[in-house]
């Protein structure tokens, strides 16, 4: 994004309108922001009512000559925009990072064509898919040595303790990524590292030593398989742009007339 942001958007004679599904802290946007001067709108989307609130009255101070506004709503359900300002603009989607992965094909293709639906006719979608790559790439991505990932995947049992009261030792699971290359998918589990219990509300659940519980998955895409996948989403590739090894991709997509 950093090194290619500044030629992803410079087209629309009435300007870009972008629309950012799932927005989160609106920190990858602000490469667009920065480098494409004919955004003349910014609208996100999350389900974190206070966090985006924040972030885009931070984004309204620090890009004043935009319109800034914000929807709160779960991206992933049939939801409505309100009448947006700047009715002649370009509607651009913008969905970055690898979060389309995320989805079973499936789910991927049926939330491109609501995202079409939602933006409208001549609208485009700007989507970032993590691309296919060697096992052992993955793999140590997923298993940093920083234990990122870890923290951010045995995240879900410390929020079982303090939100739902499961009397569980977090000290007894690792962490673990696997790549499924026959399915083309990351596949992330807690695993249990002993014979244990847990309680929840009365009610034991026992684990096994080495018994996972499958926590999320995350499709790689080869180049072909984004176009196909962007086709059966009611969509053409119109540009991509690759990291020098090929390892990830933006791309931007036209809605098929």
């Amino acid at each position: 994004m950093s090194a290619c942001a500044g030629s992803m958007l410079n087209f629309a004679e009435h300007g870009v309108h972008l629309i950012e599904f799932g927005s989160g802290s609106s920190q990858k946007v602000r490469h667009l922001l920065d480098t494409n001067k004919n955004i003349v709108a910014y609208t996100a989307i999350d389900i974190s009512r206070e966090h985006l609130v924040e972030s885009c009255a931070r984004l309204s101070r620090e890009y004043s000559d935009i319109s800034v506004s914000a929807i709160c709503a779960d991206y992933t359900k049939e939801f409505n925009l309100p009448k947006l300002p700047f009715p002649k603009a370009r509607k651009v989607g913008y969905f970055p990072g690898s979060s389309i992965g995320n989805f079973l094909r499936e789910e991927a293709v049926e939330f491109l064509k609501r995202a079409g639906e939602l933006l409208g006719p001549n609208s485009q979608m700007l989507v970032g898919i993590d691309l296919k790559k060697d096992r052992e790439v993955l793999e140590a991505a997923y298993n940093d040595s920083q234990g990122v990932t870890a923290e951010f995947n045995l995240n879900i049992l410390q929020r079982a303790v303090k939100e739902l009261g499961v009397s569980i030792d977090i000290e007894r699971f690792r962490h673990q990524s696997v790549y499924n290359q026959e399915i083309g998918r990351i596949e992330t589990h807690i695993l249990s590292t002993e014979v244990q219990s847990l309680d929840w509300r009365g009610k034991i659940i026992n684990f096994d030593a080495g018994e996972k519980i499958h926590t999320e998955n995350s499709y790689k895409y080869s180049i072909e398989e984004v176009h196909a996948l962007a086709s059966d989403g009611g969509y053409l590739v119109e540009t991509s742009w690759l990291d020098e090894k090929s390892f990830f991709g933006v791309h931007l997509l036209a809605l098929k007339e």
